[in-house]
């Protein structure tokens, strides 16, 4: 018997919890199927040199003031993949 054939035998009283797994089973598989989806790309090798070259410039590109805020926004999301803050207990 398969996870749905499973939940569904159970009784009333358990599933409400069972509900919930069914819909995280339910986003992950969405999850699985967006990210098997999505567009690759494979960048030319001398663009990825063009982006490395760039790195130790950016301090510079950043206060010349050539860029908008937005530019700089969007340029940040790009970069940045997550940003993890761990909260200090107070002391």
């Amino acid at each position: 018997m398969g996870m749905s054939g499973y939940l569904d035998s159970m009784s009333s009283n358990t599933r409400p919890s069972f509900t919930r797994l069914r819909e995280l089973k339910s986003a992950e598989e969405e999850l699985d199927r967006l990210r098997h989806d999505a567009p690759s790309y494979i960048i030319p090798a001398d663009m990825l040199k063009m982006l490395r070259d760039v790195g130790p410039q950016l301090p510079d590109l950043w206060n010349a003031k050539l860029l908008s805020d937005a530019q700089k926004k969007a340029l940040l999301r790009s970069l940045i993949d997550k940003v993890v803050i761990h909260r200090l207990a107070p002391g």
